[in-house]
């Protein structure tokens, strides 16, 4: 005969066991149950990849053409302080990214690291733009900077859906150099129009200044707080007050956040 004692550490043996069994059975249900997300770092529920394409609103980096970086440049503003600009071109015209990272630095004659500045932007579908960092403290002197260089990680860009506007919502007109008068700067005027039927908001304004072989020779940048729909409002860029001679061409950059 079994021992009482025995029979009682049997029973509670068992019940731990179903319990657990129960328990575990219905974990494995619940884990094959549950839908995909698109954070949960696998590949499911329609996903392209992991966690991107299909139902996820962030798109996979075979989706998308690399951002095009044309060129960078430094601009001297005073004694130890620099201006840095990049133009950009991002070609997908049904996708953007509401965050780029990127660096400037900058180097003097003999490749010394003069100056740099992080910073973040973001993409509009289609677009072709300017990424301005302005009161980047430099070297002086013989260190002052002669190259700078744009630096940004496309494979970490959070590319999503989005659509270009069949026209750019936003046009420069009218834009005209005025040289420095005494106790002024030079600076550029230009009027803004808002071509949509919605209000914009938060609106960068880069202006560049070419030469006369076509190469860029100053560059300034303003913001506009807010335009409404089918406001012109004249705005005005101030230029460095060492820049001297006159424009063969200025190209006007205004740009807004899509995804705000």
């Amino acid at each position: 005969m079994i021992p009482w004692r025995s029979r009682q550490q049997f029973k509670y043996f068992f019940l731990v066991s179903t319990l657990l069994l129960i328990a575990g059975v219905a974990g494995l249900f619940f884990y094959a149950n549950t839908p995909g997300s698109c954070s949960d770092g696998t590949q499911n529920n329609g996903e392209l990849g992991v966690d991107c394409g299909g139902s996820c609103a962030r798109l996979c980096p075979f989706q998308v053409s690399d951002v095009v970086s044309y060129w960078a440049r430094a601009f001297p503003v005073r004694e130890g302080v620099a201006d840095a600009v990049a133009l950009l071109s991002n070609p997908n015209f049904n996708a953007g990214a509401r965050k780029l990272s990127y660096s400037f630095k900058l180097y003097d004659a003999n490749n010394v690291l003069s100056g740099e500045r992080a910073g973040t932007t973001f993409i509009n579908p289609g677009e072709r733009f300017v990424v301005y960092e302005s009161g980047i403290r430099v070297g002086s002197g013989t260190e002052a900077p002669q190259r700078a260089f744009f630096d940004f990680r496309a494979k970490d860009i959070p590319w999503e859906t989005a659509v270009a506007a069949a026209e750019s919502e936003l046009l420069a007109r009218d834009t005209r150099f005025e040289p420095a008068r005494e106790g002024g700067a030079p600076k550029v005027v230009t009027t803004l129009v808002n071509r949509a039927l919605v209000d914009a908001d938060g609106i960068e304004v880069v202006a560049l200044l070419y030469g006369a072989e076509e190469n860029v020779i100053d560059a300034s940048k303003t913001t506009v707080s807010s335009l409404a729909a089918g406001e012109a409002k004249t705005i005005t860029l101030l230029l460095s007050p060492g820049f001297s001679g006159t424009p063969a061409r200025i190209d006007i950059f205004p740009r807004r956040n899509m995804f705000d």
